[in-house]
């Protein structure tokens, strides 16, 4: 009869062959430490039972500063590394800003942005979840009121980074990893938070799935295979998605709204999830899609807007679907002074030039002028080059479809108080270079 240690290193040793199958370029393990039992049997497994060479090991581990101890936990998590003879790499979360986001969700997101920031192409990024966090997330999921992709719980591999977020504990249960590091001998770090029930996943944990197992003993088991028939739903229902997604995205950030209310609303809302997470933004939650729904989708010409939420903005402009982000723009009478600088920073976006020859804003507008950058104030007249006859910049700007909420950040150049271009939309006439004339191509990037 196989030993703890023989069956859970088996498990593991067969985790990772299958993925270094596909992945003939990884040269690198990289396990997520905390110093918890999981993450401590996970690197013993991985240099105790190993070999895998030619890979290098590197122990990764994350203070999230919410305990007084968590320092002393770092020195002993790399104490652990050293005797294991592995690379460590430790990393101190900056203090967590009171934006109404839980320190848990807080402390997951940052954690996982320091694995894809230490990523090398190729990497196996490792995590210790086991069985009964699987179970655990799978409920959350639910009482949050989750569909097909959060009741799919925690997927066994995902891309990260430049790497590949793999869990190969996932079907293993707590008890069998505990077995191990009784056999083996082996510390490990008890985070007094893990016990305190106001948390939801502790609650869960300690009283409610205990609970459950009283009356079903395989719950933990049976939730696994729930979130693994709602992963397989999930991917499917994504795919078809995307694959009208492709369809529907008329420019990067833009989305055709015609198209999009030919849809019923449980298609039309993932496929805003869809269009939304191909932009690697936050996803808006089921409170926010109404919103969305109301009133962008489903509403008149006079649309309310924008739906904002986690740093995200969704506007709508000429039926479409604009995605972006809050804008802070400056008050209308900021100014600034420009002396041609190739990378000029506003306050909210970017200005730089390129030297080119025969187009662009002619130099001779320039040298030896006082030029400055303003904001719109309203009333601004203009002759765009080519053009016959002045217009209000309004009217030039509504007529080259430039979104409202992009107009007022637009950097007006003048010289010598003449309005001489429009960030990079167009040069005013007599101002364009010409032939052979040295001019400069302006490129305008908000921050959003």
């Amino acid at each position: 009869m196989s030993s703890p240690r023989s069956k859970l290193a088996a498990t593991v040793a067969a985790r990772l062959a299958a993925e270094l199958a596909t992945l003939p370029e990884c040269r690198r393990l990289v396990v997520a430490f905390s110093g918890g039992v999981d993450s401590r049997v996970l690197l013993d497994c991985l240099v105790r039972e190993g070999p895998f060479p030619p890979l290098a090991i590197l122990a990764c581990h994350v203070d999230h500063g919410l305990n007084p101890d968590s320092a002393q936990w770092a020195v002993w998590c790399a104490s652990r590394a050293a005797a294991h003879g592995v690379a460590f790499h430790a990393e101190r979360l900056p203090p967590r800003a009171e934006d109404g986001e839980s320190a848990e969700a807080w402390a997951r997101r940052l954690r996982y942005g320091v694995l894809e920031r230490i990523s090398e192409t190729g990497d196996l990024l490792l995590t210790a979840h086991q069985r009964e966090d699987q179970a655990e997330t799978l409920l959350l999921a639910a009482l949050r009121g989750g569909g097909p992709r959060g009741l799919s719980g925690i997927a066994p591999a995902r891309p990260l980074g430049r790497g590949r977020l793999v869990r190969p504990l996932l079907d293993v249960p707590r008890a069998d990893i505990e077995a191990y590091a009784e056999q083996c001998g082996l510390d490990w770090l008890e985070d007094p938070s893990n016990g305190e029930a106001h948390f939801d996943r502790n609650f869960l944990r300690h009283r409610i799935l205990p609970l459950l197992r009283t009356r079903w003993p395989a719950a933990d088991v049976t939730l696994a295979r729930v979130a693994e028939l709602q992963r397989e739903a999930a991917d499917e229902l994504e795919a078809i998605a995307d694959r009208e997604l492709a369809r529907l995205v008329v420019a990067p950030g833009e989305l055709d709204l015609a198209a999009l209310r030919t849809h019923a609303p449980p298609l039309r809302r993932l496929l805003l999830r869809r269009f939304v997470a191909a932009a690697g933004r936050p996803l808006p939650s089921h409170e926010h899609l109404a919103q969305i729904e109301r009133c962008l989708v489903d509403s008149g010409p006079e649309a309310a807007g924008p739906v904002v939420w986690g740093g995200v903005a969704l506007r709508r402009y000429r039926d479409r679907l604009h995605l972006g982000a809050p804008q802070a723009v400056p008050a209308a009478d900021a100014c600034w002074r420009w002396t041609g600088e190739r990378l000029f920073e506003l306050p909210h976006g970017t200005l730089t030039t390129r030297e080119m020859c025969g187009a662009g804003l002619a130099l001779r507008t320039i040298a030896g002028a006082d030029v400055e950058l303003r904001l719109r104030r309203g009333g601004e007249r203009c002759r765009p080059a080519g053009r016959a006859h002045s217009q209000t910049l309004k009217h030039v700007l509504q007529e080259r479809g430039v979104p409202p909420w992009r107009r007022a950040g637009l950097p007006l150049v003048y010289a010598d108080g003449t309005l001489v271009a429009v960030a990079d939309l167009f040069v005013c006439e007599g101002h364009v270079a010409r032939d052979a004339e040295p001019g400069l191509a302006l490129t305008w990037s908000p921050r959003d």
